[in-house]
């Protein structure tokens, strides 16, 4: 177990639980997790990871009430004002037509092997409505992987959230996160779902568990069943992982996600698109600090994040790590912390980030335009912004690891369709070329590697190796420039004349500015009689010095050329290349 504490293990440990010890363990145990309040008079302050309620649900809207709806179809919710959904999508078999995982697989020795699907988290689900379009849904998919040997139990949760105001469902967010995980069994724990309960004024409202509500922080379940919980684990070192999903067409923008040197492939498949990302897991250095409530700022953080528990304690005090709370959050616990991490997760997912990219940018069927992914402590959560001529993107954390000692190293990577980097900054078909800069309160900092591609559709920036504080990344894009050569025929030079007429240099200037990004120049001087060798030369010279007067950067070249064509006698004809 990596340094700190696991809140919801501990406490079951204490109660001599008892672990699986079915497969062979990758993981020593359990991963970290950031220790909580112990009691009264006690506080913790933590930035969090997204998590997701480990149960799909439905939940009706009507006035001033919420409440549990069992099916798309449910008599009790049709004459409702909205509904909201979260749904596990299921594996891709037989009879699914819908959304669906359709691939886990590892690299290996530079083999890639699939992991196989054992089974569910748990029996509850909710069935398909074409009518609706509303999907199959079910609740995590369970999967063991064999890695170096080793026998890995895997948990995947692939997440559609969902809205209907009318007759149909809409699709709203997506969230795809794959971990390891060790089972600990309990008898307390339950596969959870879904409640309608009633206030004290007997109004209905909606709530949903994982099953787990005993543990002080049931969302560290990442699945659970009646008697067991599949807490998160971390990966092997050296892991590239590739997850392919069947997904709506209409999941489209930007995602954000914990993944590192990832590549992206995206299929149209009528309604559905498959989404393939391959990518290593990233080891994020969580921020986290537990004291007395006697002298803290609980109303500080309070402002900043939320809360929960007693004002008295056990109080805890969050914000998440992605947007405006988690820099304030770094920021307060910088110092008193020594800037220092808390422990860290080794994790793989990935999420949509709703609303990030104008529609005149997504054409034809490949919707999804870009990757934004971190191992940052806290970090933006939107697309980079662009001003002042380069992409920003904030990201903030502590400076060393939880032993004080190492130095916590980040890494940025960001995939963006070719076609919407073009539409989005006004640049042509030409080839893009970028620079990726790290800025901090010192200025420009050197990073150990940066990355800039372009291939198969999709350009790639990356950033690794940078050291924390707060952070700004910033990518510089621009056009590679391409040559565009232009041949003209200078006007004829009249008798023995080696002098350039006003026309004529009125030429050489239309035809230097032209030729965009060439580099040389070749002035070619026709002649007839062999007496005329020498006045041609001069009149090659003198047009290509002319030509150096408009472009000082040319490499110029004169040249003749004898003739027996007449017409072309005292022609030059200049070249750029």
């Amino acid at each position: 177990m990596k340094v700190g504490g696991f809140r919801a293990v501990l406490a079951l440990l204490t109660s001599l639980l008892f672990v699986s010890s079915a497969s062979v363990p990758v993981s020593a145990g359990p991963a970290f997790e950031p220790d909580p309040p112990t009691g009264f008079g006690s506080v913790a302050a933590i930035v969090t990871e997204k998590g997701l309620v480990n149960t799909s649900f439905i939940q009706g809207r009507k006035a001033d009430e919420t409440f549990h709806c069992a099916t798309a179809t449910d008599p009790n919710c049709v004459d409702i004002d909205g509904a909201f959904s979260s749904a596990f999508m299921p594996v891709c078999e037989p009879g699914v037509t819908g959304p669906c995982l359709e691939e886990i697989s590892f690299r290996d020795n530079g083999t890639w092997s699939p992991a196989v699907f054992e089974g569910y988290g748990n029996a509850l689900s909710i069935e398909a409505d074409t009518a609706s379009a509303f999907p199959r849904a079910t609740s995590p998919l369970l999967f063991k992987a064999n890695i170096g040997g080793s026998v890995v139990d895997l948990v995947a949760r692939y997440n559609l959230t969902f809205s209907k105001d009318g007759s149909t469902w809409g699709v709203r967010e997506m969230t795809l996160d794959v971990s390891p995980y060790f089972k600990i069994f309990d008898s307390r724990v339950t596969a959870g779902g879904p409640r309608t309960f009633l206030n004290n004024q007997g109004k209905r409202f909606f709530a949903t568990g994982g099953g787990t509500e005993h543990i002080e922080s049931h969302s560290q379940c990442l699945w659970s069943n009646v008697g067991v919980c599949g807490v998160r684990a971390d990966f092997p070192a050296s892991v590239s992982m590739r997850v392919a999903v069947r997904a709506p067409s209409d999941i489209k923008g930007w995602f954000e996600g914990r993944l590192k040197d990832p590549k992206v492939a995206i299929v149209p498949l009528g309604s559905l698109q498959r989404i393939s990302v391959e990518a290593e897991p990233v080891e994020v250095n969580r921020v986290s600090y537990r004291t007395s409530i006697s002298g803290f700022d609980v109303q500080g953080f309070m402002g900043d994040g939320g809360y929960s528990g007693l004002l008295t304690g056990p109080l805890t005090l969050w914000a998440d790590a992605w947007g405006k709370r988690g820099f304030e959050f770094v920021s307060k616990l910088r110092d008193l912390t020594g800037d220092k991490s808390s422990g860290k997760n080794s994790l793989w997912s990935i999420k949509t980030i709703a609303n990030a990219v104008p529609d005149k940018c997504l054409a034809g069927d490949d919707a999804v335009a870009g990757f934004v992914t971190t191992n940052s402590s806290v970090y933006s959560g939107d697309v980079p912004t662009f001003d002042s001529g380069y992409l920003s993107y904030q990201v903030a954390g502590m400076h060393y690891e939880a032993d004080g000692k190492t130095l916590n190293l980040g890494t940025y990577d960001m995939v963006m369709r070719s076609d919407v980097a073009r539409c989005l900054y006004g640049f042509t078909k030409a080839p893009v070329s970028a620079t990726v800069q790290v800025v901090g309160t010192g200025g420009v900092e050197n990073v150990a590697t940066t990355t800039v591609s372009e291939r198969d559709g999709w350009l790639k920036l990356a950033a690794y190796g940078f050291t924390f504080s707060e952070k700004e990344i910033r990518v510089t894009l621009d056009q590679v420039k391409v040559a565009v050569p232009k041949t003209i025929n200078l006007p004829r030079f009249k008798g023995t004349s080696t002098q350039l007429s006003l026309e004529q240099r009125w030429a050489i200037e239309d035809f230097v500015k032209a030729s965009e990004h060439t580099k040389t120049v070749t002035c070619t001087s026709m002649f007839v009689n062999s007496r005329d060798r020498a006045r041609a030369l001069t009149r090659a010279k003198v047009a290509c010095n002319n030509a150096k007067v408009w472009n000082s950067d040319y490499a110029v070249k004169a040249v003749v050329k004898q003739t027996k064509t007449k017409s072309l006698d005292g022609r030059v004809v200049l070249s750029s290349r």
